[in-house]
């Protein structure tokens, strides 16, 4: 499944439907609507097993990242040079 994601072989294929259910989709500008990433990531669609009673999902190695590089900016956007200082310092091994 993953291999041909890494030679561009894998084409997200949801419907805009199917993206509102999931609560991934942002029509906030309704000519030009967009996929809320983390939302995405997160979405039980993208575990990898499971039943009514449970999920198997991986652990979400960027969420802590994002807490802190959110918590540093403290606004809905930022200028590229102020992303950049934060991810600068992030403890990461990647």
């Amino acid at each position: 499944f993953y291999e041909a994601a890494l030679f561009g072989g894998y084409q997200f294929m949801e419907k805009k439907p199917f993206l509102r259910q999931l609560g991934v989709l942002d029509e906030s500008v309704s000519a030009q609507p967009s996929v809320v990433i983390p939302n995405y990531m997160n979405a039980a669609t993208n575990c990898m097993a499971g039943s009514k009673f449970y999920s198997v999902c991986c652990m979400n190695e960027c969420e802590p990242l994002l807490k802190t590089l959110e918590q540093h900016v403290g606004a809905p956007g930022a200028l590229p040079g102020t992303i950049v200082e934060v991810v600068e310092r992030l403890p990461s091994s990647t």
